[in-house]
């Protein structure tokens, strides 16, 4: 499989040290492709991914997309059937876990209205978008899991949360990775669940999954599809 990859940054750099010579070309986001490929892999910026998906829908080459701050409106229609498109805000397979257990910690949160639910995520302070892709998509799941949620916040300062209100924070500081802690806060107790990442393997290493998966498919797809058949039988096979 030849794969083409559009960024250098630290997550571009981790891709190509993971994918090897399976990279025939890695371009910035000024640069124009030199050949198609098999799958391209957008990990430059959100400002790059509109005119990266018309590169790929002109030339036929699947597009793993793991840029975030960027608008998808549209993105289903655009793409139709032309190529295989997967939407990555997060590439961990393990991200993907926690997002299906997010459902679970929701639905469990929704069923009694004194347990609440907040999510705290943490990035280097050079990051741009806050909260991060992940987290939204963390507390998108969580809203739609829990019966007295309906909608994700950063809490204003000028009034106190809502109880439909699911409150997110985010952190910028350091030079690290990331983290993303869900909580449920309980009469009488709390559960925490969290995610960190040391380094960006595992997102490399997800990236290499989505590209094999992706390609010679059409349509587009989470990348919670792509890992789909590793994670639902550990829900069906671990029921007590």
């Amino acid at each position: 499989m030849r794969v083409g990859l559009f960024g250098a940054g630290r997550l571009a750099g981790a891709i190509l040290d993971r994918l090897g010579d399976s990279v025939v070309w890695q371009v910035t986001r000024q640069s124009p492709p030199p050949d198609p490929v098999d799958v391209a892999i957008e990990a430059s910026s959100g400002a790059a991914v509109d005119s990266h998906l018309e590169w790929a829908l002109e030339h036929d080459v699947d597009l793993v997309i793991a840029s975030t701050d960027w608008d998808t409106t549209g993105l289903v229609e655009r793409v139709a059937e032309r190529i295989g498109g997967v939407v990555a805000p997060n590439l961990s397979p393990t991200v993907a876990l926690l997002e299906r257990l997010c459902g679970v910690l929701g639905g469990w949160c929704g069923l009694d209205a004194q347990r609440d639910l907040f999510l705290v995520e943490q990035h280097h302070a050079r990051k741009r978008d806050a909260p991060s892709g992940t987290a939204k998509l963390l507390a998108r799941t969580l809203v739609q899991a829990c019966a007295h949620k309906e909608v994700w916040v950063v809490p204003p300062p000028a009034r106190p949360l809502r109880p439909h209100e699911l409150s997110v924070a985010a952190i910028r500081s350091g030079a690290g990775a990331s983290s993303h802690l869900i909580g449920i806060e309980a009469p009488g107790e709390r559960l925490l669940v969290q995610h960190e990442a040391r380094d960006l393997t595992a997102y490399a290493q997800g990236a290499l999954l989505a590209a094999r998966w992706l390609h010679g498919r059409t349509g587009v797809y989470p990348f919670s599809a792509v890992i789909r058949e590793t994670i639902d039988p550990l829900f069906l096979e671990n029921q007590p």
